[in-house]
């Protein structure tokens, strides 16, 4: 199952995000643009918070994103 979608022209057409890299079956709860390069994507997912810098090739590189902190469940993010 596709967990990560992504439209370009409001919901008329979606692009699957490869999610190779990520461990297998993992939840994902939210998603978060990192507002200085809109190329990278910030996922909340049931361990931990992960990213990749260029979420739209064909297979991009994700990586945990957690330094510091836990790898426990990340259901959403608040940007100040």
């Amino acid at each position: 199952v596709n967990s990560l979608l992504y439209s370009t022209n409001e919901g008329t057409s979606w692009q699957v995000i490869s999610e190779t890299g990520l461990p297998t079956g993992i939840p994902i709860f939210s998603c978060f643009f990192n507002p200085f390069n809109t190329s990278e994507l910030i996922i909340g997912t049931e361990m931990g918070v992960w990213s990749s810098k260029n979420f739209l090739a064909i297979n991009p590189e994700w990586e945990p994103s957690n330094i510091g902190l836990a790898h426990v469940r990340c259901i959403a993010f608040d940007y100040r």
